[in-house]
């Protein structure tokens, strides 16, 4: 048997289907505490096994009685929808027990009846016909159908209880199915995952699998009525039978409650992923072996091969350039696949018997006894004489014409522009059986697809058979008795096996490799870890919070493990301290307290803060002095006032001290005590230089964290003599604009925040004052805010513009000072102020003349 056993195109992708079916029906039976409906599943998967290795069978074997498997194949295809429909009805429980019976019943009876069918054809030697299949193969869509008409109805069943709950459906009422779907299929896509319509997204998944497994039969159909080709229909039957495969896994996967391993999940996934990518590419990589066979053939085209008989039966058989006879004659209804009866008008010996009619069969063939209507290879090989002139899968229904022309002494069968089955590429030959015996294959165009066979057979099957090519053997005598045909089937078979075996031997050591090596390899890397977690797991499930698990790889499950330790350090830290809280419960309400009287503390330090700077703007002669500060925090860090010196001379003074809160606010608090205490011992005689020094060594005496420290801009005006002098630390430069004549100008004063330092290196900017003139102070809450872009406001010269366009257009300080925060405002966009924000504005008004009295 195994020299007539090739691998093909065809087995192929039979083969690897037969392999994922058969390792996915053991997963099946390995899986512990199945559920009942699951065994319909794994005999589904048993019934899916056969269907697949019957079609191994038939597509390997190059023997007459391999036929048989093909009727088995339809058969157990049949019993499978059959199983799958009644899993169906039980995903996840029966709600329609009488019906499903109903149905069970139903389908037996036309598995039974198809089955008995297609047993007693092959058993009458009368292969199907493409009706026939198309029959079968609607069936078969129709149960697919049909099992995904119930999972749809089963996914809305609560829907439906729901809106009988509601009264939108009667309860009397036949409820509209459609209207259901749809308004479901809605909600889905609108993105609702509420409880309610969990059940159809499951079941829609299943519908789609029943779907995907119709589409093969489907495509059987289209391919018996000639819609589409026979590679067309090969490639897309394996895609969509292995993707029905893997989509059933995978949701059985995601979507079962019967308990499986990660490993056993991890290696079905991996087997079939490998499968299916070797069985894909092999079959289109032997389909292109196929198609490049013919280039290593070449058929006797525009040739005619004469049979000339001999003595004793033999014959002579040689060849001439083609000879056509005009085929003009009588019009045989052969359709495709059909075989029409002829009389002949003499006696035609053949191998000794003489015949007085013949069947003309509508693939290329005549036979003697009974008609041959099937383009399987096994029909050639039927015991019954025949004369293959072009034997293969040919489809007068759709074009061209069988002619049977009677002339004195000859019978002319013609097969003129007759296309091959699902092809446009036409075949022109004809037969002429000559009342001496002879007889003449003639060959006026024909396609180099799937030829089949050519010759005579005597169909005893017990006397000797020739196998020759026409194109390179003749001229050839042949003794008696002995059939004489070239066999393209087995050759092109014998061309595809090498090939063929390759990716074989491939699908069948990458199953072994998932069988074999993965599971070893995944014991070591995910399994035994993951144990060895779940020991853990279960350890401190029973109360031992002292579980450590060893990490022994660095991966994801080693850092799942070092979670999981931490996690259990956690925890029993936590009940260590939860412990130690119910033991000190007073000292938690102590704390509490404590935490209440710094709550007031913080509370007094801001209301300190914000009584170190002015009340309200004060009202001075001569000058309008307006300040604001919105802080960031409880205590801010910022800091302006308006100290008066003597008569009309006033220091004014913003700053900002690092950081925010109390300590930022000690450090305010310091140097307010010792500006004020400067200026009231040196007076008038102070210098401003001198005055920030003192400040600076203040400080850094007072504080010895050397990072605290704290940004200030003074300046001292005169309004008698109309001048002011200015110095800064650490503290955004100062504007001054002088609106009488339109100056614009940034003070760049510069010096490193006081406390920092031991020796300031200062500079100090003295003005002469008309009335009109403003100055603009800010802290860095200004200038160093950001926007949702993460931009400051200084940068891009972005803060500087905008003072410039508020002092030329407004001259009121109020007004100056509400533009300020406004466009900081805006520019943040929403941001809240993460620091102190404090603006100064001074307007030089000058003094009044004193009135003299006369």
């Amino acid at each position: 048997m195994f020299q007539d056993f090739f691998f093909n195109q065809f087995s192929i992708s039979s083969f690897s289907q037969f392999l994922l079916s058969f390792l996915i029906t053991l997963f099946f039976l390995v899986v512990k505490k199945q559920h009942p409906r699951g065994w319909f599943r794994t005999l589904f998967f048993v019934a899916i096994t056969l269907v697949f290795l019957s079609t191994f069978l038939s597509t390997s074997l190059y023997v007459w009685w391999s036929k048989y498997f093909i009727a088995t194949q339809y058969i157990f295809l049949m019993v499978a929808v059959s199983l799958i429909t009644q899993y169906v009805y039980r995903y996840p429980v029966n709600y329609f027990t009488n019906e499903s019976r109903l149905l069970l019943g139903i389908s037996l009876f036309i598995t039974g009846a198809v089955s008995s069918y297609l047993v007693y054809s092959i058993l009458q030697n009368q292969f199907f016909a493409p009706y026939e299949l198309q029959v079968v193969n609607l069936l078969i869509v129709s149960g697919f159908f049909w099992a995904a008409g119930v999972a749809t109805r089963y996914s809305l069943l609560p829907i439906l209880k729901e809106e009988f709950a509601q009264g939108k459906t009667p309860a009397a009422g036949s409820p509209d199915w459609v209207k259901l779907f749809l308004s479901a299929i809605r909600a889905v896509m609108s993105g609702r995952k509420d409880e309610l319509y969990k059940p159809f997204r499951e079941h829609f998944v299943l519908v789609f699998i029943l779907f995907t497994g119709a589409l093969p039969s489907v495509l059987n159909f289209l391919f018996h009525t000639s819609l589409i080709s026979l590679s067309t229909n090969l490639y897309l039957s394996n895609v969509f039978y292995l993707l029905f495969l893997f989509l059933f896994i995978l949701a059985y996967f995601k979507l079962s409650p019967e308990h499986t391993t990660i490993n056993r999940k991890i290696i079905t996934v991996s087997l079939l992923t490998i499968l299916v990518v070797l069985s894909t590419v092999g079959t289109a990589t032997m389909s292109t072996f196929a198609r490049q066979y013919m280039n290593t053939r070449s058929l006797p085209d525009f040739t005619t091969i004469h049979f000339e008989p001999g003595l004793n039966g033999s014959y002579q058989v040689s060849s001439e350039p083609a000879v056509w006879q005009d085929p003009k004659g009588r019009f045989l209804p052969t359709g495709d696949a059909g075989s029409v009866w002829s009389v002949l008008p003499f006696p035609f010996p053949f191998y000794g018997v003489e015949f007085r009619s013949v069947y003309v069969g509508s693939n290329g063939i005549l036979s003697f006894g009974d008609g041959i209507k099937s383009f399987h290879y096994t029909e050639f090989f039927r015991a019954n004489p025949k004369i293959a002139a072009l034997f293969k899968d040919l489809n007068p229904a759709s074009g061209g014409a069988v002619l049977l022309k009677e002339e004195p002494g000859k019978v002319t069968v013609s097969w003129v522009q007759v296309p091959d089955f699902g092809s446009d590429q036409k075949n022109t030959f004809q037969i002429i059986l000559y009342q001496s015996g002879k007889i003449d294959l003639t060959y006026y165009g024909i396609s180099d697809l799937y030829p089949g066979f050519i010759g005579l057979d005597d169909g005893t099957r017990s006397n000797p058979a020739e196998t020759v090519r026409f194109t390179e053997d003749l001229p050839a005598s042949f003794p008696k008795g002995t059939s004489v045909f070239e066999d393209f089937y087995r050759n092109q078979r014998e061309y595809i096996h090498k090939g063929a075996s390759v990716f074989i031997l491939m699908i069948l050591l990458s199953a072994a490799l998932a069988l074999i090596v993965f599971p070893s390899f995944f014991r070591l890397t995910v399994t035994q870890p993951l144990k060895t977690l779940l020991d853990g797991v279960r350890r401190v499930n029973e109360g031992d919070l002292t579980v450590q698990v060893r990490v022994k790889d660095d991966d994801e499950i080693g850092y799942l493990t070092r979670s999981f330790n931490q996690m259990i350090d956690s925890v029993r830290l936590a009940k260590e301290e939860e412990l130690l809280l119910i033991q000190k419960e007073k000292e938690e309400e102590l704390l509490q307290m404590e935490l209440s009287r710094k709550s007031e503390e913080l509370e007094f330090a801001r209301n300190l803060q914000m009584n170190m700077l002015p009340a309200d703007n004060p009202d001075i002669p001569g000058l309008t002095f307006v300040g604001r500060m919105r802080p960031a925090t409880e205590v801010g860090g910022d800091y302006y006032d308006l100290i008066h010196i003597a008569d009309h001379r006033y220091c004014v003074a913003i700053g900002d001290a690092t950081g925010h809160g109390v300590a930022a606010g000690l450090v305010v608090g310091m140097v307010k005590m010792a500006l004020i205490n400067s200026i009231r011992s040196y007076n008038v005689n102070l210098p401003l230089e001198k005055l920030m020094i003192n400040l600076n060594i203040a400080l850094r005496e007072s504080i010895h964290n050397r990072g605290i420290g704290m940004g200030l801009c003074l300046m001292v005006i005169d309004l008698d003599k109309m001048k002011a002098d200015l110095t800064s630390t650490g503290m955004p430069f100062p504007f001054f604009y002088r609106k009488k004549t339109g100056d614009y100008q940034i003070l760049e004063l510069t010096g490193p925040p006081l406390g920092m330092v031991a020796d300031l290196e200062l500079s100090v900017v003295s003005l002469d004052l008309v009335p009109g003139d403003l100055f603009v102070f800010v802290s860095d809450g200004f200038t160093e805010r950001m926007n949702p872009e993460e931009v400051l406001w200084f940068e891009n010269q972005k803060f500087n513009s905008t003072v410039e366009s508020v002092l030329k257009s407004e001259s009121d300080p109020e007004a100056i000072t509400g533009s300020l925060f406004q466009s900081c405002d805006e520019f943040a966009s929403g941001l809240e102020n993460e620091d102190d924000m404090t603006s100064l504005i001074i307007r030089v008004d000058g003094l009044k003349p004193v009135p003299v009295s006369g």
